[in-house]
């Protein structure tokens, strides 16, 4: 199984956390804003985690990035061994 990179788990904290915080997914911009990088850069990066399985959007839609089933077990445990 191919396992997500520190920056990628990065990331998914970040969505994870925002959407306890407020009930809804970031955008690629509020993204992009806290890790100072580029919204491109954030897209190619939800791009790579799509393709792992780790996350979900739909086409079209604002703030619909979610963790998915994989995603969430992937992120537990990572936490758990403390990566």
């Amino acid at each position: 199984m191919v396992e997500p990179t520190d920056v990628q788990l990065e990331t998914m904290e970040f969505i994870r956390a925002h959407y306890d915080a407020y009930e809804l997914a970031p955008t690629f911009l509020e993204i992009a804003e806290h890790f100072d990088v580029s919204t491109n850069a954030i897209w190619c990066r939800i791009k790579l985690l799509e393709k792992k399985c780790f996350v979900a959007t739909r086409e079209g839609k604002a703030r619909s990035i979610r963790l998915t089933k994989r995603g969430r077990e992937v992120f537990e445990t990572a936490r758990r061994v403390g990566v």
